[in-house]
């Protein structure tokens, strides 16, 4: 495998970012430090630099860009639909109820009662004389 040999530098008062084989690392740091660029060798030392007496100037960063955003089209309400309302219903007219006519009842018919027929007597008939 080829060895990593862009390495990258960045002094600030603060930080120093070494990118390494395994990819950046953050390392913080009380006293500024620089970091050699090699493209030689695959295990670069860290050299030692003569202490600045102030904080070098700092590279200005780029403010980001700000990607407007688009505004929210706004979705039509549908406008509400009128519900009819109904006509009120008249109130019924009141339907007088008849007066109930009386049935005459029957007077009872009387039985009659039966009269007994008279049981037939048997008048013997008298014998012709000779």
């Amino acid at each position: 495998m080829r060895p990593f040999v862009h390495l990258l530098t960045i002094t600030t008062c603060c930080f120093v970012t070494v990118a390494a084989q395994e990819g950046p690392t953050l390392f913080p740091a009380l006293v500024p430090t620089s970091v050699p660029i090699s493209s030689t060798t695959s295990n670069p030392t860290l050299a030692p630099t003569p202490k600045p007496t102030s904080c070098p100037t700092a590279v200005p960063t780029p403010e980001p860009t700000n990607i407007p955003t688009p505004e929210p089209t706004p979705v039509p309400t549908p406008e509400p639909t009128p519900v009819p309302t109904p006509e009120p219903t008249p109130e019924p007219t009141p339907v007088p109820t008849p007066e109930p006519t009386p049935v005459p009842t029957p007077e009872p018919t009387p039985v009659p009662t039966p009269v007994p027929t008279p049981e037939p007597t048997n008048i013997p008939t008298p014998e012709p004389t000779p």
